[in-house]
Formats: C-alpha cells, sequence, structure tokens
C-alpha cells in the first residue's frame, strides 16, 4: 500500500486508540484539516457548513475509510497558487466565493485559496491559471 496522508492520518488514528475513542472530543489537526474523533467516528470540522462525519472506524473498511480522509485531505488541506488571467471576472467572482485580495508579484497577479472546487472552475472559465497545488502545512 502506497503511504499517502490519508494512510498516515488512518495508522496514526489506530496506533493511538483514537478509533475506540470514548471520552470529550478529541481534535486532531492535520495538513491544515481540523478533524475531531469521538465514539469511533472521524468528522472534519468545515468552517462554514459544520461538522460532517468522514470515517466510522467500526464500520468502514480500511480502504473506505483512507479514501474518505484522502477525499477531505484533497478538498479542504491543499493550497492552490494561481495567475489571475482576467482581473474583471476575477473580481466579480470574488464577491460569491470568498476569494482572497490577490497579490502583485513581478507585475502579475497572484493569488492563493485552499478550496479546490471554485478554483478549478476559474480555470477552467480561463479567469485564472493555477500555477501549484501543495499540501497545506
Amino acid at each position: 500500500m502506497t503511504l499517502t496522508s490519508a494512510t498516515h492520518l488512518y495508522k496514526h488514528s489506530l496506533t493511538f486508540g483514537y478509533n475506540e475513542w470514548d471520552g470529550e472530543i478529541l481534535e486532531l489537526h492535520f495538513q491544515g484539516c481540523k478533524f475531531n474523533i469521538h465514539d469511533g467516528i472521524l468528522g472534519y470540522v468545515h468552517p462554514t457548513i459544520g461538522w460532517f462525519a468522514v470515517v466510522d472506524f467500526e464500520r468502514d473498511c480500511k480502504e473506505d475509510a483512507i479514501d474518505s480522509i484522502q477525499w477531505v485531505l484533497d478538498e479542504y488541506g491543499t493550497n492552490y497558487t494561481y495567475m489571475i488571467l482576467d482581473r474583471e471576472e476575477y473580481e466579480e467572482q470574488a464577491r460569491w466565493c470568498s476569494l482572497p485580495e490577490p497579490e502583485k508579484i513581478f507585475g502579475l497577479l497572484i493569488g492563493c485559496h485552499p478550496h479546490r472546487e471554485p478554483i478549478e472552475e476559474l480555470e477552467k472559465e480561463g479567469v485564472i491559471k493555477i500555477l501549484a497545488v501543495e499540501p497545506r502545512g
């Protein structure tokens, strides 16, 4: 099995017995994502929509658990660095997507955002060009 961030978090949870944790809600920060675990359920704490279950250690098989964790890390634990190609359209979209004000670096407008979906959509529309995708620290 390939060692991924999700595999690491899954094995860490089992090694330290978090999969059986039934005390106070335990908070874990991993790759810039805030997880919590209680009663054998690992959940993700989304900053706007709230908590949702990711893994039920009692019911989910190992492969499904790792896939679910990896999905959260891919979706919310990554920084996208991009160059703005269409400033006017970017500013229009910024009102709806909570996009940050870009920085001017060497005459280029550069932005960074942690959520995959709006960034990939803007690239598809030709508003930005993704320069780098890196796990959050």
